[in-house]
């Protein structure tokens, strides 16, 4: 029995997917890592009886991902398996990651990857397409595909079939610091609902009068693009091929996102940890 199969009894808890042989040894692909609360306890006979009982796993953010598979490890053992360890593999960045899994499927040896690896939902299509024989159909595992909304789902699937497990159900939401907004004379009422004009006027207001941006994205990032082309009912793939030629929802993304930076509305940092150290602890934004 390989390794791969053995994750697939870890998937309702951990949400382990996407298993697949590469060069002798086994690539998986982890929408991420739900709690235990999330989906539901594992009970029943290990998966792992007369073998290895650790699984490695790679994951990023020390705030989130690291503790659910802590969380997820503690109740394989409490309910399935005393003996199992999960050992992770923590990165800085999602980006070590998916440099790993590209390299690892281009050269077609996978020996250097862990046994489960977490990464961001729009890679998927592409590693599927780029890397076809490393992804393993992961339709049939005991998972409650209902508590993920379809559009979550599809990131992961091709064919009408699962070769993932998403993390969450992929809700975005925007916070405002109020007493910022205040001293520029807005309240979160002025946002509420309002369109990307709207926002960029408040933006500008608010960095003259405060010295603060109203948002920041890191400049090798791509999560606040994605987030307003979904927002728009639009994706960068259709049918699982990319939409980006033609595509005028995309073209008017990025022409608000460049007069959102000339206009000192949206910052951009060079990186995650830029995006960290300098919006975040630095209190820009």
């Amino acid at each position: 029995m390989r390794r791969s199969g053995l994750a697939m009894m870890l998937a309702g808890v951990m949400a382990a997917a996407a298993l697949a042989g590469c060069g002798g040894s086994s690539l998986q692909r982890g929408g991420g890592a739900s709690t235990p609360e999330d989906s539901g306890q594992i009970e029943g006979s290990s998966a792992f009886d007369g073998q290895d009982k650790t699984l490695t796993v790679a994951a990023w953010d020390a705030n989130f991902n690291i503790p659910a598979l802590e969380a997820a490890e503690a109740d394989y053992q409490k309910n399935v398996d005393p003996d199992f360890r999960l050992v992770i593999q923590e990165k800085q960045e999602s980006t070590e990651i998916e440099q790993a899994v590209e390299l690892a499927g281009a050269s077609g040896d996978c020996s250097q990857l862990p046994d489960i690896v977490l990464f961001q939902d729009h890679h998927f299509h592409r590693y599927k397409s780029d890397y076809p024989e490393v992804w393993t159909d992961i339709n049939d595992i005991d998972i409650d595909w209902s508590v993920f909304p379809e559009e979550k789902q599809s990131y992961s699937m091709r064919d009408g079939r699962h070769y993932g497990v998403p993390l969450d159900n992929g809700t975005v939401v925007a916070a405002y610091r109020t007493d910022i907004l205040a001293e520029a004379g807005y309240t979160v009422a002025d946002l509420t609902g309002a369109t990307w004009d709207k926002f960029i006027e408040v933006g500008e207001k608010v960095y003259e009068k405060t010295g603060k941006y109203l948002v920041s994205e890191p400049a090798d990032g791509n999560d606040l693009p994605y987030m307003m082309l979904q927002a728009e009912g639009v994706s960068q793939f259709r049918d699982g091929k990319p939409d980006l030629v033609d595509n005028s929802t995309v073209v008017r993304v990025y022409e608000t996102l460049l007069e959102m930076v000339d206009k000192k509305v949206l910052y951009l940092p060079n990186d995650w940890t830029g995006y960290t150290k300098e919006s975040i602890e630095g209190d820009m934004v």
